[in-house]
């Protein structure tokens, strides 16, 4: 115990001394809130380049290039949603569907999707919103090719199992039932229609 006492001793000397050191100029920096503080210098933007170029089926291919980070950002968007296609008897098919894509494909089940994209450490993204619809991912570099040909399978070769949607749409009837006591939930499907009407001319 001797032998260690004066090494403690000593280091919390020395953390003392440098705290009483620093102390006085702490106490010099004062704060003069009478004063409006001025403006910090506006942020520089910095606009990503990018190239675009069409494809044989009509698709626009855009590439933004960013080598800081070996990731790659994959996305394919497809124009119209819910808003065009969704039947009127039928709203939230369209997000049930995106939903279901992942359930299960020809070749991987439900199961072996979800852990063939966590050993890849990613997940893809399926979305389906008012006026368009996404399907995506983020993945390392060296995952990147793995990553596509799960996303291919899942774009091209979903089986949508009657077991999943029955899951899902149970699911979807607790959340519904739920959001009809929740006020922000509310307010997201009546506000817009309460504006439009509100600024119609009449």
């Amino acid at each position: 115990m001797t032998v260690w006492k004066r090494p403690v001793h000593a280091l919390a000397a020395s953390l003392c001394t440098v705290t009483l050191l620093a102390w006085p100029a702490t106490a010099q920096q004062t704060l003069d809130r009478a004063k409006t503080p001025p403006p910090a210098k506006p942020p520089v933007l910095h606009v990503p380049v990018w190239t675009q170029s069409p494809l044989a089926n009509g698709a626009g291919f855009i590439v933004s290039e960013k080598h800081d980070l070996p990731l790659v950002s994959f996305t394919i968007t497809f124009l119209g949603g819910a808003n065009q296609f969704e039947p009127a008897g039928r709203r939230g098919l369209a997000g049930l569907t995106a939903s279901m894509m992942s359930e299960g494909t020809k070749t991987r089940n439900g199961e072996a999707l979800s852990n063939a994209l966590q050993l890849l450490g990613t997940t893809v993204q399926t979305n389906v919103g008012g006026e368009n619809g996404s399907i995506g991912f983020l993945s390392t570099t060296g995952k990147f090719s793995e990553t596509l040909d799960i996303l291919v399978d899942v774009l091209v070769k979903s089986t949508f199992p009657a077991e999943s949607l029955e899951r899902l749409r149970a699911q979807r009837l607790v959340a519904l039932t739920q959001a009809k006591a929740q006020p922000a939930s509310i307010d997201g499907r009546v506000y817009l229609r309460i504006l439009y009407v509100a600024l119609l001319p009449f």
